[in-house]
């Protein structure tokens, strides 16, 4: 069983081409604070690929009894329930202790980053505090895949290895 609050969005990516691109990232950067968390709850939205790829192996599981959808668990045995996350930075304790000891900017469930991943106020010449995955979504929508890891890594690189 899938519990679901809401069913999916079928879109091709969760995050759009554009938002991996220079120009993409630059629009987005530029954007208002509003702005900028709008696009992020907007992507945050579950999603999926349409098409029978897709389709035909949940359709067939429901076809033989070994999958449904539930809006709660109904006294099921057994749950699969993969369609959700915590949200924001307040559900990791570390995240959460470092905005509140050292007053950081946050939108909404956001750490407010820099386009290079950094939190202003705790970088400078003598220390970076760089941030990837889930957290680091103010600056790389896409910031809990590969390709979000690959991002803030060069950012950091580029940031701490000043070489001439």
């Amino acid at each position: 069983m899938s519990i679901r609050r809401r069913e999916p969005l079928r879109r091709p990516l969760n995050v759009p081409r554009p938002f991996f691109s220079k120009r993409g990232l630059a629009a987005f950067h530029a954007a208002t604070t509003e702005r900028h968390a709008a696009t992020l709850r907007e992507l945050s939205t579950p999603s999926y690929p349409a098409g029978a790829a897709w389709d035909e192996p949940v359709r067939a599981a429901e076809r033989d009894s070994r999958f449904r959808v539930e809006a709660s668990p109904n006294g099921s045995e057994q749950v699969i329930a993969a369609t959700g996350f915590r949200h924001g930075f307040r559900h990791d304790l570390l995240l959460a202790d470092l905005v509140d000891a050292h007053e950081l900017p946050t939108h909404d469930r956001w750490l407010v980053l820099d386009p290079d991943s950094t939190v202003a106020a705790l970088t400078d010449e003598t220390r970076t505090l760089s941030v990837a995955g889930i957290a680091a979504q103010w600056a790389f929508p896409a910031a809990d895949t590969i390709a979000g890891a690959k991002y803030a890594a060069h950012a950091f690189r580029r940031r701490a290895c000043r070489t001439r």
